[in-house]
């Protein structure tokens, strides 16, 4: 009995091609997560400035809610976000300012909202 022998085929192919099936979907996935996480880590970084500079607008001598909310909606607009809320508070000493975005997404994987908060001292 030769069920191998006689054939004359060999299927010693068919499992390298599940193996590079596999492998290629893996690299695929691998890459998709990647762009995914770099996304996330520019609109952190976006939003983290963003609220830099909402504070700093509002800190200075006649700075208004306005003017920090234009100047950090002006920072994270030019970076290509589009979701963007701005809140600020102002003490006796410090400016807060905290602005918040959705994250764009290529698939549903990853945090889908980021806030960020920059706290600075007041100008007297």
């Amino acid at each position: 009995m030769c069920f191998r022998a006689c054939s004359g085929r060999d299927d010693r192919g068919l499992s390298e091609s599940v193996q590079w099936t596999l492998l290629s979907a893996t690299a695929v996935l691998l890459l998709i997560g990647g762009v995914q996480t770099a996304v996330v880590l520019h609109t952190r970084t976006v939003v983290a400035n963003a609220a830099l500079a909402g504070a700093e607008a509002r800190a200075t001598l006649g700075g208004t809610a306005a003017s920090a909310s234009d100047s950090a909606r002006a920072v994270a607009q030019h970076s290509g976000l589009t979701s963007i809320t701005v809140d600020t508070h102002m003490s006796a000493t410090t400016v807060t300012v905290t602005v918040s975005s959705d994250v764009p997404a290529l698939v549903g994987i990853g945090p889908r909202h980021v806030t960020s908060t920059a706290t600075i001292p007041r100008e007297p």
